[in-house]
């Protein structure tokens, strides 16, 4: 029974760590209240990237490495299915809000979930929306 609670206890822990980690920012610990997803599918690995929009300027030359989803040690992160990638986002605190179809791409309009408690803000003026 021991054995059975400490998984369970550390599996918990795990989920409970997780966060949205984009460009080196913690997405979740901002005031945004809406991201945008989309999926990137890796043929080699048969797994899917994540990208998230949340505002961010991505119009450098490396305008993908900062859209992409990563872990807080900075490795990107992959996932079996597009159903994963919603409940990880779900597990954070976001909901879908709309999806669309654009060029072959379908996005995900994520909106954060208003019975989750929100983390405490970096910085709670509206002048840092969109900002990096």
């Amino acid at each position: 029974m021991k054995k059975i609670l400490l998984f369970v206890f550390i599996l918990t822990a795990n989920w409970a760590s997780a966060q949205i980690f984009v460009n080196q920012k913690n997405v979740n610990a901002t005031n945004y209240q809406y991201i945008e997803v989309w999926e990137k599918f890796n043929r080699s690995t048969d797994q899917f990237g994540v990208m998230v929009d949340y505002g961010q300027d991505s119009q450098s030359e490396n305008g993908n490495a900062k859209l992409k989803l990563h872990d807080k040690k900075g490795t990107k992160l992959e996932f079996n299915s597009i159903v994963s990638i919603l409940n990880y986002f779900h597990l954070n605190g976001w909901e879908l809000a709309e999806m669309k179809r654009t060029d072959e791409v379908e996005s995900y309009l994520m909106k954060r979930r208003e019975n989750f408690s929100l983390p405490k803000m970096e910085d709670k003026t509206s002048s840092s929306l969109g900002s990096n």
